[in-house]
C-alpha cells in the first residue's frame, strides 16, 4: 500500500480529517494483515474480487452466514464488512478508478 500517498490523497482530494484520515489508512493495513498488498489486488483486477468479498448482505447476515473474506470481524459483520469495503473503494478511487 502507497500509505503516505494514500494519506495525501484521503486529506487533500476527499478532504477528510486527520481522524478519519488515520481510520481508513488502519482499515486498509487490516486488510493488507489479511488479505495480501492492496496494490497486488489492485493490478490484478482492480480490486474486483476483493471487494466483491468484502460484500455481505442483509440477507447473508440473517441466515448467519459466514464472510467471504480472511478479515476477522469484532462485533457486526454485515457493518465491518461495509467499514472494510469502504475503504478498500478508496483506496481503488485513489490509485486510479
Amino acid at each position: 500500500m502507497r500509505k503516505d500517498e494514500f494519506a495525501r490523497y484521503l486529506q487533500d482530494v476527499r478532504g477528510h480529517d486527520e481522524t478519519t484520515v488515520r481510520s481508513r489508512l488502519a482499515n486498509c493495513e487490516r486488510l493488507e494483515e489479511y488479505e495480501g498488498d492492496l496494490d497486488a489486488h489492485f493490478d490484478y483486477d482492480r480490486m474486483d474480487d476483493l471487494i466483491d468479498r468484502l460484500t455481505y448482505s442483509t440477507e447473508q447476515e440473517r441466515r448467519n452466514r459466514p464472510t467471504r473474506h480472511k478479515v476477522p470481524i469484532r462485533g457486526n459483520l454485515r457493518t465491518g464488512s461495509a467499514t472494510l469495503k469502504q475503504a478498500a473503494r478508496l483506496y481503488r478511487e485513489f490509485r486510479g478508478e
